[in-house]
């Protein structure tokens, strides 16, 4: 057993009881203990928690076939504590080992050239949770199939030089992963078309045009007694989607050109999809999924949290109407029922209502506080859902004591309604 010379009361020490072997007890910062785990002047029983993480295999991908999705996750031992921990950050790093094949993008490998592709997935230490050992995976990244060449066009007449044109598209999505560059010629003789932009975009042997990165895709083709042309289109990028928001925060995760994708988002409990958009509902971790018919072009993981007090950002759900309830009660005023009734044309055009319910109390949020605003939250949406709005996706939330608004008991025994 391990004591430390610091009084207990010193702010920032917590005791743990990591395993039920050893009983070992620490009276540590995260760092203190995590170090002396790494150098050996703390036994292994007594070091912080492990992660593991989960790698699944990653089938040969073909290089036009655009990012391929990246799916680790991470795990913790069960411990026996002594005092409470914050919860496993649950992050996974990856890396590139071979960045000529293929190159990291948030959760996705973005696939350069033909070849064998590396990735590892680090877990990396988070307070009293240690570092997890790191997994690799490889994959085959698999060329494109030859194309049989063009018929070589006319010859041009004696005496005058070939002219050559080049046709490319108009603009593209990064997440389209290729398209094709049309180069013709009024001469004979093979005609090479070559990238000047090889961050933006990349000429394959076989004659695609394989993207790599958002920005300006510049082309020249060339022939023998023929003066080069240049062509360009843009390639468009798309949302970055970031690890942690907010309760109520909307989320942009189409970029231009990726109309006709369908976004999927999950847990329904943690966050919905409305409209091409996600709408963070509720505290945990929210899945996204950017899908192209069947394929599934990227993936994101939000952190959600529950903010101290309710304020909506510059891209959040828009709330509707605020009403009251009696003491102890879940039970619609009539003054509930009148705004309620004000909103319901409204709400029954959105793409997405969410009522949260709240209560009042000292102390912590207990299970009697939890179900009655589970109540209060599910007597608004039936109430709307006898107006018209049941059409409509509707979530409720029981948030309980998270957000208090005042000082005054009554202020705070409410429901809100929040729409997209």
């Amino acid at each position: 057993m391990l004591r430390t010379s610091a009084p207990r009361r010193r702010r920032g020490l917590i005791l743990l009881v990591l395993t039920a072997l050893t009983g070992a007890i620490l009276a540590l910062t995260p760092a203190t203990a995590n170090a002396m785990c790494r150098t050996g002047a703390l036994a292994r029983g007594g070091c912080g928690v492990p992660q593991e993480i989960d790698f699944p295999p990653l089938a040969d991908t073909r290089v036009d076939h655009g990012p391929v999705p990246l799916l680790a996750t991470v795990s913790t031992a069960p411990i026996r504590v002594a005092a409470r921990i914050p919860t496993p950050p649950g992050v996974v790093v990856y890396t590139s080992t071979t960045p000529a094949v293929c190159t990291i993008s948030g959760a996705t490998a973005v696939l350069v050239a033909p070849g064998t592709c590396s990735v590892q997935a680090d877990a990396p230490e988070a307070g009293y949770y240690l570092a997890a050992d790191p997994v690799t995976r490889a994959f085959q990244v698999l060329p494109l199939p030859e194309v049989p060449a063009a018929p070589a066009a006319p010859a041009a007449p004696a005496g005058e030089r070939p002219v050559l044109t080049l046709k490319v598209p108009a603009g593209l999505p990064l997440s389209a992963g290729t398209t094709s560059a049309r180069a013709t010629s009024t001469g004979a003789g093979a005609i090479a078309v070559r990238s000047v932009s090889p961050k933006v975009c990349r000429t394959t042997e076989a004659g695609a045009v394989r993207l790599t990165g958002a920005g300006s895709c510049r082309l020249h083709a060339t022939q023998a007694g023929a003066d080069a042309v240049a062509a360009s289109f843009p390639v468009w990028g798309f949302p970055a989607v970031p690890a942690k928001a907010k309760a109520t925060d909307l989320l942009t995760v189409l970029g231009k050109g990726e109309a006709a994708y369908r976004v999927v988002a999950t847990p329904a409990g943690v966050c919905r999809e409305a409209d091409g958009e996600v709408a963070l509902i509720d505290g945990g971790v929210c899945r996204i999924e950017v899908r192209d018919g069947g394929d599934v072009v990227r993936t994101d993981a939000v952190k959600v949290t529950v903010p101290a007090k309710p304020a909506g950002t510059r891209r959040s759900l828009d709330l509707g109407a605020t009403i009251y309830f009696a003491f102890n009660s879940a039970q619609l005023t009539a003054d509930g029922r009148s705004t309620l009734r004000k909103v319901a044309p409204m709400l029954a055009k959105a793409d997405l209502v969410v009522v949260y319910g709240h209560t009042f109390g000292p102390g912590h949020n207990s299970a009697s506080s939890r179900s009655l605003a589970a109540r209060r939250a599910r007597a608004t949406v039936a109430f709307l859902d006898g107006l018209g709005v049941r059409s409509k996706v509707v979530s409720e939330v029981a948030m309980a004591m998270q957000q208090p608004v005042s000082s005054t008991a009554w202020k705070n025994r409410r429901a809100e309604v929040y729409y997209r």
